[in-house]
């Protein structure tokens, strides 16, 4: 018992000092690496104050205001930050400031609830992307990864499934994703069930709601559909249940009828096989490709974004 004692009033005060450093960790990285914190290494009820923090303390200093919400291909899943599309163009282009909030694995009511953080009419562009394979019988039903209402309580620290999480927080866990090596090879295997019987109905709510809430936060929008390397599989025998180059008419006629005011555009593909490391996530030429395609499009959708 004076073991059991000793060991969880030791566990506790290494809890309170995680808890006590977690606001102060490294934050400051948010206008190095142009890039949120990877929110799903963090506990749900902590992921909406990461955000609103982070928002509010990168440093818009250019003419051209932009924020990028997204998944995991738009995050640039398994790529350091200097490597992302987001991070070229913002190097690339000084006119240009460009945020990167996307979250792995994220929907359509996540990025929603992700703008509630973000200040009205804040920015001059905001940047979404349309992930066919978050529209399949599969992943229909998958968990929303921001809660509805958040906040970084004594609750996080005792709740069993975080101690693992604040006690890496403490001893300084890769947050940022700094130590990442964006893999070359293409990889073969893929789910069967990845693309099968897409329909936007599954999500035409999710994404009403998410076009409305970009309008009241920015002036302008541009709405691409995912590159993918979906055809690369249609001899497979699971393909026949995938229906990707219907679908992506589809997608992109609901977003020109549903976010008129929007810049939609499909590049499912416009990135070449050497440009990805699986079926959709992207390699560091994939990504540069990327921004060469969204640069493009910036500029068509603000006239007045000339890439400087």
């Amino acid at each position: 018992l004076t073991l059991f004692v000793v060991a969880l009033l030791a566990g506790t005060l290494t809890y309170v000092i995680a808890y006590i450093n977690f606001p102060n960790k490294d934050w400051n990285k948010i206008n190095e690496y142009k890039r949120i914190p990877n929110i799903r290494m963090a506990p749900p009820d902590a992921r909406i104050d990461i955000i609103k923090g982070n928002l509010r303390d990168f440093k818009f200093s250019r003419k051209i205001k932009i924020l990028v919400i997204g998944d995991s291909q738009t995050y640039g899943n398994e790529a350091p930050p200097e490597s992302v599309f987001s991070h070229i163009l913002s190097k690339r282009c000084v006119n240009y400031d460009v945020l990167n909030a996307s979250i792995v694995d994220g929907r359509f009511d996540d990025q929603t609830r992700l703008l509630h953080q973000a200040d009205p009419q804040n920015f001059d562009l905001i940047i979404t992307n349309i992930n066919p394979a978050h529209f399949s019988q599969a992943t229909a039903r998958a968990p929303r990864h921001l809660p509805g209402n958040a906040t970084l309580s004594i609750h996080t620290i005792l709740s069993i499934p975080n101690k693992t999480f604040f006690l890496k927080i403490y001893l300084g866990m890769d947050i940022w994703d700094e130590n990442l090596k964006t893999p070359k090879d293409y990889k073969i295997g893929v789910a069967s069930d990845y693309y099968s019987h897409l329909d936007f109905n599954r999500k035409k709510a999710d994404f009403r709601a998410m076009t409305t809430e970009i309008k009241k936060r920015a002036r302008h929008s541009l709405i691409f559909i995912s590159p993918n390397l979906a055809d690369r599989y249609s001899r497979e025998k699971f393909a026949a249940e995938w229906n990707v180059a219907a679908f992506r008419q589809v997608a992109y006629a609901q977003c020109k009828a549903m976010a008129p005011e929007s810049h939609c555009v499909d590049l499912s593909n416009a990135i070449a096989p050497s440009g990805f490391f699986d079926i959709v996530h992207l390699n560091d030429s994939g990504h540069a490709a990327l921004a060469d395609l969204l640069q493009r499009e910036i500029e068509q959708a603000l006239p007045k974004a000339v890439c400087n």
